[in-house]
């Protein structure tokens, strides 16, 4: 039997946002991860121009090379930080079919609460993660962007999650393990009634 809208009250209380049969959860991100993404764009910007400037010092094509590579990995690195912080976007929506998710990396989806085996809270020192733990990886790893399927098809190789959403990167903060509790509960309910 499907949730009644508005139902779950520990919803209220985790500070989610309740609409008919969904629930969204947005990023919490700290003061220390915005300033170091602006300082990653300032440092991309910096590696950028040390690569193409040519007029200070005997530039050969290797100071070019180096100077752009730096400046696409600090810059994409930098963009993954503060874009979560600024967009404020949902990172986990869901609802009694399945869960929908964005991690900061640009991997997103769609999961049917029937493919997820667990869903649990994971925490390092500077960050918080949700991991939805499913039945069928590969199919998974082919809904994702090719660039990033190689990654995660080494991650699944030595066991890692591959289904990691970053939640919160406060260090007093238990909002990762008190939406993982409520996503198992919401998971629990369709499973029940099928």
């Amino acid at each position: 039997m499907p949730r009644q809208a508005g139902s779950c009250t520990s919803c209220q209380t985790l500070g989610h946002i309740m609409q008919p049969s969904l629930v969204r959860t947005r990023i919490e991100m700290c003061w220390s991860c915005v300033i170091a993404g602006l300082l990653g764009i300032s440092f991309s910007l910096l590696a950028l121009w040390m690569g193409l400037d040519t007029g200070y010092r005997r530039w050969t094509l290797v100071h070019g090379i180096v100077g752009i590579t730096g400046f696409v990995l600090s810059f994409v690195g930098s963009l993954a930080i503060l874009l979560p912080a600024v967009l404020r976007y949902p990172v986990i929506t869901c609802d009694e079919r399945g869960i929908s998710f964005r991690t900061a990396f640009f991997m997103s989806g769609w999961v049917p609460w029937r493919s997820t085996t667990e869903i649990r809270a994971f925490s390092t020192p500077f960050a918080k993660y949700i991991v939805i733990e499913l039945q069928d990886i590969s199919g998974f790893i082919e809904t994702q962007p090719i660039w990033l399927r190689p990654v995660l098809r080494y991650s699944a190789k030595l066991k890692w999650p591959t289904c990691m959403v970053l939640i919160d990167c406060r260090k007093n903060s238990s909002k990762h393990t008190d939406t993982s509790a409520l996503l198992r509960k919401i998971r629990a309910e369709p499973l029940h009634a099928t």
